[in-house]
């Protein structure tokens, strides 16, 4: 599970240095306050249910987002 939250942690930072709206974290494994809040503003941002949790819909979007 850890490595899971890295990897998504790590989408989440390399998306931040190309988008403000996006709050940088730094991955650590460890799903908190400041990943969940990183989480919310990418939700936000991409008009997701703004949860600050990992939903399918959210990870889906964050793999694609990334990926382009």
């Amino acid at each position: 599970m850890a490595e899971d939250i890295r990897y998504i942690q790590r989408l989440l930072r390399k998306i931040s240095f190309f988008d403000d709206d996006i709050i940088s974290i730094i991955p650590d494994g460890i799903y908190g306050d400041t990943t969940a809040e990183s989480v919310r503003s990418f939700q936000r941002k991409y008009n997701l249910y703004e949860t600050g949790e990992l939903d399918n819909d959210t990870w889906d979007k964050i793999v694609e987002v990334h990926g382009n």
